[in-house]
Formats: structure tokens, sequence, C-alpha cells
């Protein structure tokens, strides 16, 4: 009897690592390796690194490209444009080259399984990364959402809701049986394929990296800026570009305010058009300057002012000229979006370079309300307006830094101006006393903020 020699059978396994938010950050299998960083893929393949980068080249249905620097398939390019073509719930259709030759073609049943699949070449189709609703599938078949694993076999989420009944009773059901006119972003929430809160597609080129030829990892971990000031590529966007002119015909009484929730930072140490000119994203509220003097009937606390917290006392309302360019994302409440992600509050320099981008696309707010799929989301205001009144603060994200293109069909961004200062009470102050020392302490703030912007009107109110 004679024994053959066995070929040893390497398992279809990979391992995954997690970020604190629950976002993937690498990828292991016998052969691969895949780490996540802001706007990139880094592959690794039999130690031959190959970066996949995702580039903004957006049209309609949209369209993706992906740049393959290393030769480790055989009979691919070492340089290889791949244009993937998406449809309107962002499953990848088509893949081509830079000539327009067809790479891959891969269509699909409603609920993701591969209905036909056709490649060019065996290289052309392992190279192929986002599938069904743009997401890339593991070897165990499920396809990775960001927050939760979608089985395509199942027609449904292999994992229940978080947030528990908010998106319906069935906490597995996949965006409510209803794939053709439903889709879900990341495995959060689900919403209409058309949504009419048109997010800020064209972003993307800034979010991401605008990626070169000569980008590599190195170059990637040392990128500085939270915004590129040249995006590669840009589309139009009717409607978008119609939202954005909206808030160029803002006129008083409908203003953009900053307000000043402290006694110190920037705006107390240098003008204020100076110090909004220096920052990423700055958070702003569409206000009637008419209706700035009412408030509530709360009494200040003590504590208050023995603190010196003029953020209880009063409002201490910049009153802007934002152009319309500047404006990355709105909303109709208050949601606490990290403005200084990734830097020291103490020294502010950058320890995360990415975390801002980062937290543009993330969308949860300071309450973990699921409901914020993306911050760069644009409406009009008087979309806006229609919804604020439900909440007390709306809050309108706008880039504070000059130069960063941001919107196709618009000009870069341009500096922010500061019109005039308008302080409200916010609260009663309950006694003589008190309301003495609440005074004495908002007109100190007032100095102070007159000192480093002279000239600079100012309007108290009660």
């Amino acid at each position: 009897m004679r024994h053959s020699t066995l070929t040893p059978w390497i398992r279809n396994m990979e391992r995954y690592s997690y970020s604190c938010p629950g976002q993937r950050a690498r990828k292991a299998g016998p052969h691969n390796e895949t780490r996540y960083l802001t706007g990139l893929w880094l592959r690794q393949s039999n130690r031959r690194a190959v970066i996949n980068a995702r580039l903004l080249v957006t049209a309609g249905a949209g369209a993706e490209m992906v740049m393959v620097t290393a030769n480790a398939v055989t009979g691919m390019q070492r340089r290889q444009w791949r244009y993937a073509v998406r449809d309107l719930a962002g499953s990848c259709r088509i893949e081509t080259d830079a000539q327009g030759s067809l790479l891959t073609h891969e269509t699909f049943y409603p609920f993701g399984g591969t209905a036909a699949w056709g490649c060019a070449s065996p290289g052309d189709a392992a190279r192929k990364c986002r599938r069904y609703c743009g997401k890339e599938r593991d070897a165990s078949g499920l396809h990775d959402y960001g927050y939760r694993s979608y089985g395509a076999w199942l027609g449904r989420w292999v994992s229940a809701d978080p947030a528990g009944a908010s998106d319906g009773l069935n906490l597995f059901a996949f965006v409510h049986n209803n794939p053709v006119s439903s889709r879900d972003r990341d495995g959060r929430m689900t919403e209409p394929a058309n949504d009419d809160a048109v997010p800020a597609r064209e972003n993307e080129a800034v979010l991401w990296l605008a990626v070169k030829d000569r980008l590599t990892a190195s170059a990637a971990a040392k990128y500085r800026e939270n915004f590129t000031r040249s995006p590669s590529a840009s589309i139009e966007f009717p409607k978008l570009t119609r939202r954005l002119a909206k808030w160029a015909n803002l006129s008083p009484p409908l203003m953009l305010v900053h307000s000043v929730r402290h006694n110190d930072g920037a705006l107390f140490e240098q003008p204020a058009e100076t110090a909004l000119a220096q920052w990423d994203v700055v958070s702003t509220s569409l206000m009637d300057l008419s209706r700035i003097g009412e408030f509530s009937d709360r009494l200040i606390a003590a504590w208050d002012v023995h603190t010196r917290d003029t953020g209880a006392i009063a409002d201490i309302n910049f009153v802007l000229e934002v152009p319309p360019q500047n404006i990355l994302g709105t909303h109709d409440r208050d949601v606490y979006f990290p403005n200084h992600a990734g830097v020291d509050p103490g020294t502010h320099a950058v320890f995360e370079p990415h975390a801002l981008a980062d937290a543009i696309r993330g969308g949860f707010d300071k309450n973990d309300d699921r409901s914020v799929q993306r911050y760069n989301i644009i409406k009009s205001p008087n979309a806006i307006l229609r919804t604020s009144p439900r909440h007390q603060y709306n809050e309108i994200l706008v880039v504070g830094r000059p130069g960063v293109s941001l919107h196709a069909d618009f000009k870069p961004t341009e500096p922010i101006r500061v019109t005039r200062l308008v302080v409200a009470p916010r609260h009663r102050a309950g006694d003589s006393r008190r309301e003495r020392d609440a005074r004495q302490l908002l007109m100190a703030t007032v100095d102070r903020l007159r000192a480093v912007n002279p000239g600079l009107p100012v309007r108290l109110i009660g």
C-alpha cells in the first residue's frame, strides 16, 4: 500500500480588530492583511504592499477610483485605476480601467445575493473590494456595514439592533424588508434611498484623503490638515447647489451666530475673525435676532455666579456673515459636534490627524443619538426653521479656515466676517444681590471681548 502525499487544507480564516467607536481597524487572514485608515485601505498580500485608496469621482449613481500600486497578482498593471460605478443603493455593479475597458461586472438580487458575475481576468476579480451596497464581503460571506454585519443569504442582520426597537419591532429586519427603495449606511438606521437630506457627497474628497499617484502609507500617516486644500475631483449636485445658495440670502433678523459659553478661549485672546479663521469647524446657530431676548423663568443658580459661569447667565453671540461655500452641515438641533476632535485642549496640538474627518462621517452625537447619520448633511434655512422649534437650539457647522474647496460649483471657503456682538440674559436672577453680581460678571466678560475686538458694535438686551 502506497501512501500519497496529502496537501494540507488551509482554512479561510480571518481575524478582526476594532477601534473604540466599534469601527473595523484591521482584518488579517492567512496570506492577506488590511488596515483601515481614514479614506485609505492599506492591503498586504504575501508581503507585497497594495494600497487601495478611495478617491471621489461621483456621477449620478456614483463612482469610485481604486489605485493598485503593487503587482501582487499576475497580469495586473503596477498602477491601475479602477473606476467602480454604483447604483442607487450603492452596490458596485461595474468596474472599468482608465480606458473604459470592463474589468468586472456583478448584478445582485434585491437582498444582496449575486445574480450574475463576470470579469476580464482572475486578477481583476481578486481586487474587487466593494460589493452589495458598496460594502466589503468578508470570508464568512457577511457584509460589513460598520456597526453590524449583514447576511445576504439570510436577508437580515446577524445581530439585533443595539438601539432596541427605535427602527422597528423586528430587531433583525434589513431596511424594513424593502431594499429596493430603502438603504442603511452603516447598520444603524433605515432611510429612503433617495433621502431628501442630501449628504455633501462631493465633500468626501475633503473628508477622505485626496489621493494622488504619489500617495503612500507614510504620507497618509503624516497628513496634518483636517481638510485638503485641493480636492482631486468635483461634480455638480443641483439639489445641493440650490440649498447652499439659499444660505447666501440670509438677512436680519435671521442670522448665523456663534455663542460663547465660557470665560476663556481664543475669542478672549485675539480678534474674533482671526480666531475663527484658524478653526476647522465652527458651531453656529440660525437665530431670529428679534426674539433673542426671550429667556426662561428658571432662576440663575447661585453656584453659576460663584463659579463665574457666564454661559449659564447669558448668551454672548457673535453675529456672523458666512459665505455659503463655508457651510459643512446643517441640523435642526444641537448635535454637540466634537469640533476639537483629535486636538489636545491644553496645547492645541493635533495628536490624531484624521479624528475630525472620522467625526464628521461618524454621525454619533454627545447623547449617542443614532438618528444622526452624518454631520455633513445640507438642508435649506427654511427646512431648519420648520423643525427647529422642537429643540432649544439648532447647529449649523461651518468651516472657519479660508481656502478650503468643499463644494462643486462654489469657490473655496472665504473668511467669516463678524458684524456685531449681541448679549442677552438666559434666566432671571431671582434677587437683587444675585442680579447685581451676575450683571457685573456679564459686563466684565463683555469688556474683555471689546478689548480684543475694538470697534465691534455691542448690543445689550435686558
